[in-house]
């Protein structure tokens, strides 16, 4: 890690120990308050999304619920392949999610899918986009190719942010303080730490 990296790891580490994130394994918690990007984006109206990892659509649910979006795309391949080292990948947990993902979100007619990975996804995408949240891949080559090609995406003022900033996945840690540090712009965690942000 660079220095950066280091104090980002450390800060997560002494909330672990002390024991004073109890909601970060509650995915559910996203929903339980604004969290102060997504207070930022209610500044704006019409906005443009990209969700990458959408699973069984909670988060997206959560965010057609707290924003005033104009288009989302939901990314996500629904693929167990082998480099995807979740519990959750299996063909039949992938297939069962995706399902789910579709049923929760079909009454909104605002959401484009595209069931590819994420570095494919991202040639589709032919607009600026306001925010883009990055909850696919946690290992730190599959982050860092994601931020960096979607961070290209943002509009000045845009949003890029992401889940599972925590010691359970260290390449979002070092992937995350990295974009930091070579763009100069601060990176922000939220929600417990579960939860990180840079604005464009």
């Amino acid at each position: 890690y660079n220095i950066g990296g280091w104090k980002a790891l450390r800060s997560v580490g002494i909330r672990h120990v002390l024991k004073s994130d109890p909601r970060t394994n509650d995915l559910d918690s996203r929903s339980d308050y604004l969290r102060s990007h997504i207070r930022y984006l209610n500044n704006m109206r019409n906005i443009t999304v990209a969700e990458i990892g959408v699973w069984e659509g909670n988060h997206a649910r959560i965010l057609q619920e707290q924003l005033d979006i104009d288009e989302i795309y939901l990314i996500d391949p629904y693929d167990a392949y082998e480099d995807y080292e979740e519990n959750k990948s299996e063909v039949e947990k992938m297939r069962d999610a995706e399902q789910e993902a579709h049923k929760k979100l079909k009454r909104y007619d605002n959401t484009e899918w595209i069931k590819e990975y994420s570095h494919v996804a991202s040639e589709q995408i032919d607009t600026e986009l306001d925010y883009v949240y990055v909850d696919g891949n946690h290992k730190y080559e599959y982050v860092k190719r994601d931020i960096e090609e979607y961070y290209k995406k943002l509009k000045p003022g845009g949003v890029i942010a992401g889940h599972d900033f925590c010691l359970s996945w260290t390449g979002v840690i070092e992937a995350v303080t990295e974009l930091s540090e070579q763009k100069e712009i601060e990176y922000h965690i939220e929600n417990y730490g579960s939860d990180w942000y840079m604005k464009k």
